[in-house]
C-alpha cells in the first residue's frame, strides 16, 4: 500500500548524484522486505527508513556503495505529509478501510482508529479490537506501519491496564503474575507480547541468531493465537514460558565467560550441531574470541556496501574457521552468517 509515485519520486529529488538503476533497487527492496514475520519486517524497515538503503553500483570501472536517502530528517517540513481518510486496503481475503492512514513520501507510517467519545458504548478498546482485526486481515500494512506504532505501544497499554509503571520488566515474576490475572484478556496477551517485543530488539538488537530465534519464537506463538489455533489462557502461558527461557539468556554470555560481541559471534558459530559436536564449547569460544577481535579491527565504517573490503573480510574469516578445523561442510553457511554478524555490530564499532 506504499503509493509507489510518491516514494518514486522523492527518492530521485533526495538522492540526485546516486544513478537511477541503484535508485530503483532501492525502491524494490522497500516493496519487497522478503521476510515473512512482522517484528523482522518492522525491524528492517526501520533500519532502511533511518539509516537509508543499502545499494550498489558501478562507477568508473568500479563497484561503490551508497545509503539511499528516504525521508529528509534534516529539513522534516520539506518532506510530503498526505493524511487519507477511508483508504481502501485489500487484503487476502478482505478489503479494509482505516480511518486515517498518514503517508510521508508514500510511506504509510501511521493508522488511526476514530471512536465516536459521545458514544458510551464505544471505548478505546473498540478501536484496539478494531486494529488488531486490521492486522489479521490486511497484514501486509503492519510491515511497515507496525514499525512506527511499536515505540508507544507498550506505554499505552500498561496505562490502560492500571498496572504500577515502576514494576514494570518482562524479566521479573511478580510482573509476570500480575498480567496473568489481569482480567481483560486481550490486554494479558498484548503486554508480554509487546514487552517481549521491546525487550528482543534492545537486549539482541545485535546478535542475529538469538535476535531470530526469540523473534521467530514470539511471532509463531501470536500466529496460533491470532489462527484461534491455542486459546487465550495458553497463549499467556507460553509467552510468560518465553519471557523465563528469556531471562535465562540473558545470564548466558557472563555464565559463558562472553563478552556480548564474543557471544554473538558464537552464537553464529553453534547455529549447527555439527561444529558444537566436533569441535566442543572451548574451541567455539576462541574461534568468536578471535573473529570477535579481527573483524572488530578490520571492519571499516563503510564495509558493508563495499564489496573489495567484503572479500578481505570473507578471506580472514574462512582462514580463521580453516585453523581450528571448523567443519568444511558447514563452512560458507557459517561464514555468510559471521559477516552478517559482523555488520550488526559494525555500528557500534564505528
Amino acid at each position: 500500500m506504499v503509493l509507489v509515485e510518491s516514494l518514486r519520486n522523492a527518492i530521485s529529488r533526495l538522492n540526485p548524484v546516486i544513478p537511477m538503476v541503484a535508485r530503483d533497487d532501492a525502491l524494490q527492496q522497500v516493496l519487497n522486505l522478503d521476510t515473512p514475520l512482522l517484528l523482522s519486517a518492522n525491524r528492517l524497515f526501520q533500519r532502511l527508513l533511518v539509516n537509508g538503503v543499502p545499494v550498489e553500483y558501478q562507477c568508473d570501472g568500479e563497484t561503490r556503495g551508497d545509503f539511499v536517502r528516504l525521508i529528509d530528517f534534516a529539513d522534516v517540513a520539506s518532506n510530503e505529509w498526505l493524511a487519507i481518510n477511508q483508504f481502501s486496503i485489500k487484503g487476502p481475503k478482505h478489503t479494509r478501510r482505516p480511518d486515517i492512514i498518514l503517508f510521508i513520501k508514500g510511506l504509510p507510517l501511521v493508522l488511526l482508529e476514530l471512536k465516536n467519545p459521545a458514544d458510551e458504548h464505544v471505548d478505546i478498546w473498540k478501536a484496539y479490537d478494531q486494529i488488531e482485526t486490521y492486522k489479521e486481515q490486511i497484514p501486509d500494512v503492519f510491515q511497515i506501519i507496525g514499525a512506527a506504532l511499536v515505540s508507544n505501544t507498550v506505554v499505552d497499554i500498561i496505562s490502560a491496564s492500571g498496572l504500577d509503571k515502576s514494576n514494570i520488566g518482562i524479566l521479573d515474576e511478580d510482573f509476570l503474575n500480575e498480567v496473568r490475572n489481569l482480567p481483560e484478556r486481550n490486554l494479558a496477551v498484548e503486554l508480554p507480547e509487546r514487552l517481549l517485543e521491546n525487550e528482543i530488539r534492545a537486549r539482541f538488537a545485535t546478535n542475529v541468531v538469538q535476535n531470530n530465534k526469540f523473534s521467530e519464537m514470539l511471532t509463531n506463538v501470536i500466529k496460533r493465537y491470532q489462527n484461534r489455533s491455542i486459546e487465550t489462557a495458553q497463549v499467556m502461558e507460553e509467552l510468560i514460558a518465553m519471557a523465563k527461557k528469556f531471562k535465562e539468556e540473558a545470564a548466558r554470555g557472563a555464565n559463558a565467560g562472553l563478552n556480548t560481541d564474543e557471544l554473538a559471534f558464537y552464537d553464529a558459530l553453534a547455529d549447527n550441531e555439527e561444529s558444537v559436536r566436533e569441535l566442543g564449547d572451548e574451541t567455539l569460544k576462541r574461534i568468536a574470541h578471535e573473529l570477535a577481535e579481527s573483524l572488530r579491527q578490520n571492519a571499516s565504517v563503510d564495509w558493508a556496501v563495499r564489496e573489495s573490503v567484503r572479500a578481505k573480510l570473507r578471506l580472514m574469516v574462512k582462514r580463521i574457521l580453516r585453523k581450528y578445523k571448523y567443519p568444511p561442510t558447514k563452512q560458507d553457511a557459517a561464514v555468510a552468517l559471521v559477516l552478517e554478524q559482523a555488520e550488526s555490530l559494525s555500528a557500534q564499532w564505528a
